[in-house]
Formats: structure tokens, C-alpha cells, sequence
């Protein structure tokens, strides 16, 4: 599905497996720790807009992961050498997320330096690891788009415009709703713009 002519929005089901789900939900579940939020690396810290849990999974930890992120990569359309790593979260009972953007507003020295590397955050793939009995949808506010967790889903949309790179995309604004019911588990994977793998 294509918003208008610039943000891509596309909703795949069933590109997970049940087992790839199971799997990443395993790797993860015992060593989660409350997320942060933050553009950069000097600025991150837990802050009350988010509220989940996570765990960082190294794309190449093993073959499993490792062809999963290709096929990801596949899919979005940028090289699995621009990915982060896969950020898996769990989200109880009222936890969320609130609206945001996953690329940032480059208005300092330090947000500067950090987009001269990998640049910006181009692309997001986000895969959910279980049904939610209630809530934990993903929000575009700006869009009027709602999207429901569903095992095995896959949501691709764009961050940026890359002929105006240091602001988010309007339509990218987004965020995870409370869970009513239930767990939500999912993962992010973040494509930059450069090659991370030569940094």
C-alpha cells in the first residue's frame, strides 16, 4: 500500500514463520531490560513514552537470524549491510510507546556527527512475534492508519525523504498503543542509509 508518493507502507502476513517467531521471542526472553529512547547514543535513557522491555540481538548470532535478516533485507530493498541489529521487545499489561519518529531531527553538533557515519535511519521493518489479545496496535497519527499485531506480520515503511535527510517524514510518525490484554512481542530492525558493516 502507498500513502502518497513518497511514504512506503507495506503490511506482509505470514512473512514469519511460527517458528521463526518462537525462536526470537526465546533468544530474547531472558535477558530483556527496560528500553531507552533517545536520537543518538549521548542522549538515550528510559524515558515514560516508552515503556517496554528489550533485548539487542546481533544480526549474525546466528543462521537463523542471520538468514531472517537477509529475507528482511530482500523484502524492504536496502542491503542487510545497512541494518542495525534486531531490537526485540516484549510489551505487558499497559506498557507503550508513544508517538514518535525513528529518524531524527539533525539540529546539534553530535546529531551531525552521528548521520556523517551511518546516516539516518532510512527504513524500518517491524515483525510481530504474537497475537495481542487486545490493544498494542501501531499508530500513524498523522496518516489515520492503525496497524493490529498479528503473528508473523512484517510492517515496512520510510523514515526519511532522502532529498531532505535531516527531518523525519511527516506520515512517519508512529507509536505502539497499550496492550489491553495479553503480551505483545515484537522486533524492529532499522536500515540505515550507509553501510554499517564498514563502521
Amino acid at each position: 500500500m502507498v500513502l502518497n508518493n513518497q511514504f512506503c507502507f507495506t503490511v506482509i502476513d505470514n512473512f514469519l514463520s511460527d517458528y521463526e517467531c518462537d525462536y526470537l521471542i526465546e533468544l530474547a526472553k531472558n535477558d530483556l531490560v527496560r528500553s531507552k529512547g533517545g536520537a543518538i547514543r549521548s542522549e538515550t535513557k528510559v524515558v515514560d513514552a516508552r515503556t517496554s522491555y528489550q533485548h539487542w540481538l546481533k544480526k549474525d548470532s546466528n543462521k537463523i537470524v542471520y538468514e531472517l535478516g537477509h529475507r528482511v533485507a530482500r523484502e524492504v530493498g536496502i542491503p542487510f549491510t545497512h541494518a542495525e541489529g534486531f531490537q526485540v521487545l516484549r510489551y505487558e499489561l499497559g506498557q507503550e510507546y508513544k508517538p514518535h519518529t525513528d529518524a531524527m531531527v539533525v539540529d546539534s553538533e553530535a546529531r551531525k556527527k552521528s548521520c556523517a557515519g551511518w546516516g539516518q535511519r532510512l527504513k524500518t521493518a517491524l515483525l510481530y512475534l504474537g497475537d495481542v489479545e487486545e490493544g498494542g496496535e501501531t499508530i500513524f497519527p498523522n496518516m489515520g492508519v492503525t496497524v493490529p499485531a498479528k503473528k508473523g506480520r512484517m510492517l515496512v515503511f520510510k523514515n526519511i525523504d532522502e532529498d531532505v535527510p535531516d527531518i523525519p517524514m511527516y506520515e512517519s510518525l508512529h507509536g505502539s498503543l497499550p496492550v489491553k490484554a495479553g503480551v505483545k512481542w515484537s522486533c524492529n530492525i532499522w536500515f540505515r542509509q550507509r553501510d554499517i558493516s564498514l563502521r
